[in-house]
């Protein structure tokens, strides 16, 4: 069969099984602004009682305290969730699905939804996040002594004048999300292991606390506007009277290897 025609017919099939008549709105207009709110008076908090202390003794931490966070700050990086999920989306796409049994045109399809809301889910908070920072210019805490705080460079291509957001606390930010939505059972250890990413950027002296803050919630928050397109949609989630997204009882996890 024509790889083409294989990949076209996958893609038809994964969205063709979830498209139907929306079953709960989008998103809340309330939700949106109470998010927009929260990143923005937590800014203003960190920025007036924590950034300018960051700044003033960056470089001074502990030898344990910048030794660790360099290595947990690797996991704020989104190529190694996003090249392999994109690698695998790409690589279902060419499976043949005529020759499939009807058992595995479902498997294919719970992984083919799985895998893309894992990867908009933390490709596009990150995306937003690097045309963020590139607009506003805000110097890091290397600049803290000639520049201060909001000495903005808006639209410049100067890596060392793109702290806000921070990227790789959106990037964690929007992982921890998708695993908190996906494996609510473990929620507290991936909002614990996101917070800990987050603070290690603070420990590397790349960022200030309100970059770190505002990315963290910047990449959840787009995560969970996500799910909620997704559950409007009738792919992978469904909406709960809670308003959070839930995991359809047909996508859970264990159903993936049946």
């Amino acid at each position: 069969m024509n790889p083409i025609k294989t990949a076209r017919a996958n893609i038809a099939l994964a969205f063709r099984r979830g498209a139907r008549r929306r079953e709960a709105p989008f998103i809340k207009p309330l939700l949106v602004w109470e998010m927009l709110l929260a990143a923005f008076v937590g800014a203003l908090i960190a920025a007036s009682l924590l950034d300018s202390a960051i700044g003033e003794t960056r470089g001074t931490y502990p030898v344990l305290v910048s030794s660790v966070s360099q290595w947990v700050t690797r996991l704020g990086k989104s190529d190694w969730i996003l090249i392999p999920t994109g690698v695998a989306l790409i690589a279902l796409t060419f499976v043949n699905v005529e020759t499939l049994t009807r058992k595995a045109k479902a498997r294919l399809f719970r992984w083919n939804v799985l895998l893309c809301f894992i990867f908009i889910g933390v490709g596009l908070p990150s995306l937003v996040s690097t045309l963020l920072k590139r607009v506003i210019g805000r110097p890091r805490p290397t600049h803290f002594a000639e520049s201060g705080l909001f000495d903005f460079q808006p639209f410049t291509v100067d890596a060392s004048f793109a702290s806000f957001p921070s990227g790789h606390s959106t990037t964690i930010g929007a992982l921890a999300m998708v695993l908190v939505l996906l494996i609510p059972r473990f929620r507290h250890l991936f909002i614990v292991v996101g917070a800990l990413v987050g603070a290690s950027r603070i420990g590397v002296g790349a960022h200030y606390p309100s970059d770190v803050l505002v990315g963290l919630l910047l990449g959840a928050g787009g995560a969970y506007l996500v799910a909620k397109w997704f559950a409007a949609h009738g792919l992978l989630f469904l909406d709960t009277p809670m308003d959070r997204p839930a995991v359809r009882p047909a996508m859970r996890l264990r159903h993936f290897f049946e």
